[in-house]
C-alpha cells in the first residue's frame, strides 16, 4: 500500500548569490547561511511503521516561508538539518501529539482512549481506504479490538487528531496492525473505508459540512 502523505525528505541550501531566490528569513539578498527546502517521497505503510518503530524515520518540524510544517523523515535528514540550524531558535508547533478516540461498537458500548504520536493519511477519493496508527496501550488495543471484531466493524463516534478537525466514521473501523517494536512499544493501526468517515466543521457560526465524502446521521459525535 503506497504512503505518499506526511514522509518528507530535508535538503539544505545554501543561500548565497547562487540561491535563484532572495533570502527566506529576510525576504531580500542572501544571508550566506544554510535554509531547509523538503519534498515528499513514498514509502509502503508497512515500511514506514517499521521504519518509525526502529528510528529511521523520525519526526521533525521545519519551517518553510516562516510557515512551520511537522512530518516524518528519514532520521539521516534531521541530523544534517539539525546540525545546519543548531545556532537557531528551535522551531515549535502548537497542538497536541495525541489522538482522542471514541468507537462505538455494534451494541452501543463504546470505549474512549488515545493513540500516542499519532497519525492520520486519508485517502483523496472515496472508493480509498482512511488509516490511523499510534502507540496505545495493550489494554487499549485488547478494548478497540474487541469493540471492532464484530461483522460490521467499529463505528468512531468522534475522532480528533494534530492537523485536522474532528471527524466521525460511521463503520467498518477494524484493527489493521499491531506491532510490537524492539523496545516493546505497541504500534497500533486502524484502518476504515473513506465513504464512511465525514469531518465536521463548525467556526464562525455556521452549521456543519460534510468533508469530503461521508453523510451526517444517527450516532454522529463530530456534530452538535
Amino acid at each position: 500500500m503506497p504512503f505518499r502523505s506526511g514522509i518528507r525528505h530535508i535538503e539544505m541550501v545554501r543561500c548565497d548569490e547562487r540561491s535563484p531566490i532572495p533570502c527566506p528569513k529576510k525576504g531580500t539578498g542572501r544571508c550566506g547561511g544554510w535554509h531547509p527546502t523538503t519534498r515528499l517521497t513514498e514509502r509502503s505503510f508497512d515500511d514506514f511503521i517499521r521504519g518509525a518503530a526502529s528510528g529511521l524515520y523520525v519526526r521533525a518540524i521545519v519551517k518553510e516561508k516562516r510557515t512551520p510544517y511537522e512530518f516524518w523523515t528519514p532520521a539521516t535528514d534531521s541530523a544534517a538539518f539539525l546540525d545546519a540550524t543548531s545556532g537557531e531558535a528551535p522551531v515549535t508547533v502548537a497542538g497536541p501529539t495525541v489522538a482522542s478516540l471514541v468507537p462505538a461498537g455494534p451494541e452501543g458500548a463504546t470505549h474512549r482512549f488515545g493513540l500516542d504520536d499519532p497519525w492520520l493519511p486519508l485517502a483523496d477519493d472515496a472508493a480509498g481506504e482512511d488509516l490511523l496508527s499510534g502507540w496505545s496501550t495493550d489494554d487499549d488495543a485488547d478494548a478497540l479490538a474487541e469493540l471492532a471484531a464484530g461483522e460490521s466493524g467499529a463505528s468512531l463516534r468522534r475522532l480528533t487528531a494534530p492537523g485536522t478537525g474532528p471527524l466521525a466514521v460511521m463503520g467498518e473501523v477494524r484493527v489493521a496492525e499491531r506491532f510490537r517494536s524492539g523496545s516493546g512499544g505497541l504500534r497500533l493501526t486502524l484502518t476504515w473505508p473513506a465513504d464512511l468517515r465525514h469531518h465536521c466543521g463548525h467556526r464562525g457560526g455556521r452549521r456543519p459540512v460534510s468533508q469530503p465524502y461521508g453523510r451526517h446521521g444517527a450516532g454522529c459525535g463530530a456534530c452538535p
